[in-house]
């Protein structure tokens, strides 16, 4: 009798075990997730996030689909409510709050990206030790467009130089193109990002970052954004979403080598063709320890709260994109641009657990 008993109750637990499993699966919130430009390994703790079912235990069933046209296409998307989050970089809210322009009722919710990726940099060997030093200089840009010139201009302004004056800017693309206008000496620096200048590094040219005042390097580049009324009445999806990258982005960085190979899972055409597999792996996780570390620059001795954007920076940001010459006036009102009151939420996990998880991933 007691054997039967135990059977049944063996059998009963298995049996609500696997429906508690098939209720999970039917109540999947099925999230589209958008990028400003192609995917590439920087997006490792989202796919990390995916892979190791960060996202399936916080309910959500995310689908990404990449805007190559940038940020102007995908804002868009987000304001007709196409996409439910998006990862466009920060400028493009602050030129839409410029004063008598149409209000777009985005808002950006985590912080993912927490400092600049913008760099300059010079070859080793060049006698240029600081942005004052291109005085006279041709400095290579990815394009004339890119957000970040306006910048550029503004921290050459804080140095007494003005662009198209004392420095010339021209666009040189980025990779190899760009790569061989700084070792052929046409330019005398070149401003892009962190990755394709980690790229160059590792194809042998040895290059020095000029030192950028703090309250440039500090702004922040690429975030997660929502539209406003998703942000009221959805805001479990945002928490749980953003709770979800906070974890990737932790398991990415305690088994880097890790995050690369799942990323390469879900993304195969995106390996390299070149080289062993120890070096494939070994080149791309020195190219997303770069990026990581912008993700992950807290202030020193500061509580690690994911998502979290200082007030501070929004302002830096404005400021620097007037005297850039991107916005007509700073009266921009920042605090309409960004929410931090999930950022409780997204901290609420136990980090050693993940971290245990990530490191048993191969």
């Amino acid at each position: 009798m007691a054997k039967k008993f135990h059977l049944a109750l063996i059998g009963f637990f298995i049996v609500t075990v696997l429906l508690a499993g098939a209720q999970t699966s039917e109540t999947q919130e099925k999230i589209k997730f958008g990028t400003g430009s192609a995917i590439s390994l920087t997006s490792a703790p989202l796919t990390m996030a995916i892979g190791m079912g960060f996202f399936k235990e916080e309910g959500l069933d995310v689908e990404v689909i990449p805007f190559k046209g940038g940020s102007g296409v995908l804002i868009p998307q987000i304001v007709n409510k196409n996409i439910a989050i998006g990862f466009p970089t920060l400028d493009v809210m602050i030129v839409a709050r410029q004063p008598g322009r149409d209000y777009m009722p985005l808002k950006f919710f985590y912080n993912m990206t927490r400092t600049s990726i913008y760099e300059v940099v010079v070859l080793d060997s060049s006698p240029v030790k600081q942005l004052s030093d291109l005085k006279g200089k041709i400095m290579g840009v990815g394009g004339l467009t890119w957000g970040s010139i306006p910048i550029a201009k503004a921290m050459f302004k804080e140095e007494g130089l003005e662009v198209g004056k004392d420095v010339e800017l021209i666009a040189v693309g980025q990779g190899a193109s760009a790569y061989q206008a700084l070792i052929s000496g046409r330019i005398g620096a070149l401003y892009l990002f962190d990755v394709p200048h980690a790229e160059l590094e590792s194809l042998g040219t040895k290059i020095r970052r000029l030192p950028i005042k703090e309250k440039y390097d500090s702004l922040g580049s690429n975030s997660l954004i929502a539209h406003e009324e998703t942000i009221k009445t959805q805001e479990k999806i945002l928490t749980r979403f953003g709770r979800a990258i906070a974890k990737g982005t932790i398991a990415s960085d305690v088994n880097t080598a890790g995050a690369v190979k799942m990323f390469w899972k879900y993304y195969p055409e995106l390996k390299p063709t070149q080289g062993t597999e120890e070096e494939k792996v070994e080149h791309a996780v020195k190219t997303l320890r770069v990026r990581l570390k912008r993700m992950l620059s807290f202030p020193a001795g500061a509580q690690r709260r994911f998502g979290e954007f200082p007030p501070q920076m929004w302002k830096n940001y404005v400021e620097a994109m007037h005297a850039g010459g991107q916005i007509s006036t700073p009266d921009v009102p920042v605090d309409t641009l960004y929410t931090n009151e999930f950022v409780s939420e997204f901290n609420v996990f136990d980090t050693e657990v993940v971290l245990r998880a990530a490191r048993a991933l191969k």
